[in-house]
């Protein structure tokens, strides 16, 4: 019997080991692309930190790996984001003004082929937007209001910046210029936004940090972002974007938006007291994704609402309307929001 008990023992041991492999191998292969972006040293040290992210599993080694990490991908930037950028004014073209400051929400394909629950969640913005026109961006619909830096169009035409990155380049300069409010098309809102959205600087959702695994460490939401118009911290960080692609051709993270606002906040202490001083809100920002597919307690919805009014939803799994034939929270929202598609 023991030896049986060992031989589990064992067989669990390895297959973990395996796995940790695995996801190890994964981390190393999906930052290969820094051996030809940073200087070899840095290459090097950053791959072998996600590569032994990959095997960690004490919460202590992650968090000593992540704060590693950013400190090596701040290096790099630091060489790039605050050189001086070129003369040209990244837009010509005026849209004229708002009747309120606008609410940005984009899907590069354009709104007819956004998923279903993005189709709901754009419906949503527009139900409580509070009296805010609700500005959809296609591709097409962008270079009506700016006019992109050949750096960072050549580079997303190319494909060497993701879509995700290009559109965080656009929201910055959006709110650079008119002001507003961005909201991802996975936001869901279940109120009127609020006004203080559109009268500061900067306006994010800011939760309590739960892990450094990103460098924003939950003191903003990129999907969720407001100011007024000719914020200095979103010039400022239109310009980083500027100067980095004016240097370089691809980015060095994924998240590169969030390692600009990090290190605005380190060289400038004005930008920092803005972050510093939002409160935080929405806690249940991210519950009601991972509840999507489970049956329906209007309780627990009730309780969420009582402190949340925006939730961060995906798109990126099988959505139920029902489990056993009883209604889910997917199918509760379908039946609340109806999009043109029902």
């Amino acid at each position: 019997m023991e030896d049986s008990k060992s031989e589990v023992r064992r067989l669990r041991q390895s297959r973990f080991a395996h796995v940790r492999l695995w996801s190890a191998m994964r981390e190393l292969r999906s930052h290969l692309f820094l051996l030809r972006l940073m200087p070899f040293r840095s290459a090097f040290s950053l791959l072998w930190n996600r590569f032994r992210y990959g095997f960690a599993v004490d919460p202590h080694n992650l968090n000593r790996l992540n704060e590693k990490k950013h400190r090596l991908i701040d290096s790099f930037l630091k060489g790039f984001v605050f050189a001086d950028v070129s003369e040209d004014i990244h837009y010509v073209k005026n849209a004229g003004v708002f009747p309120a400051p606008p609410i940005w929400v984009c899907w590069l394909q354009g709104e007819p082929k956004m998923p279903e629950l993005n189709q709901l969640c754009v419906e949503s913005i527009r139900r409580f937007s509070g009296g805010h026109p609700v500005v959809f961006l296609s591709a097409q619909d962008i270079p009506t209001y700016l006019t992109i830096p050949q750096s960072i169009l050549d580079a997303y035409l190319s494909g060497r910046i993701k879509p995700a990155i290009y559109t965080d380049y656009v929201r910055c300069a959006l709110l650079s210029i008119y002001g507003g409010l961005w909201l991802d098309s996975t936001i869901l809102l279940t109120k009127p936004i609020g006004e203080e959205w559109f009268r500061s600087a900067f306006m994010s959702v800011k939760m309590k940090e739960e892990n450094n695994k990103s460098v924003s460490r939950y003191r903003w939401a990129t999907f969720c972002l407001g100011s007024v118009p000719g914020s200095p911290f979103f010039i400022k960080v239109e310009q980083m974007f500027r100067a980095y692609f004016e240097r370089v051709d691809k980015n060095v993270d994924y998240l590169m938006i969030d390692y600009f606002f990090d290190l605005l906040c380190q060289e400038d202490s004005g930008m920092k007291e803005l972050i510093d001083q939002l409160p935080e809100t929405n806690p249940s920002l991210h519950e009601l994704r991972s509840l999507l597919n489970d049956v329906y307690d209007s309780e627990k919805m009730n309780a969420m609402e009582k402190t949340t009014s925006i939730y961060k939803l995906t798109y990126k799994m099988d959505l139920q309307e029902s489990r056993d034939g009883v209604q889910t929270y997917w199918g509760y929202l379908k039946q609340h929001i109806p999009t043109n598609s029902d």
